[in-house]
């Protein structure tokens, strides 16, 4: 939990006690639970290939990199199908350091 607040996620809502709503909100609930719950696994899952969340908003994500003994970053974004940005470990992407 704490991860995805470090990314904007404040998962508080899904806390609230079911028992309390009526039938529609409670279905509406379980069915926001299972979006929460298939979208968290999803993060893991970029986190267990060696990815770090960036942006959630872009879909940004970096893969930390090795190119010619210097440790870089990979920065991938949603809808392009390959790596658009190589930047040092602690330095953000920026457009002039387009992966080749």
């Amino acid at each position: 939990a704490l991860r995805l607040r470090k990314l904007g996620i404040e998962p508080q809502l899904l806390t609230e006690p079911v028992q309390r709503l009526n039938s529609e909100t409670q279905a509406l609930h379980h069915e926001l639970n299972s979006h929460y719950v298939s979208f968290k696994r999803h993060l893991l899952a970029i986190e267990a290939m060696g990815g770090e969340t960036k942006d959630l908003e872009l879909g940004r994500v970096d893969f930390p990199s090795l190119e010619n003994g210097v440790e870089t970053h990979l920065t991938w974004a949603l809808g392009v199908t390959e790596a658009a940005y190589r930047h040092p470990e602690n330095a953000a992407a920026a457009p002039e350091a387009k992966a080749v």
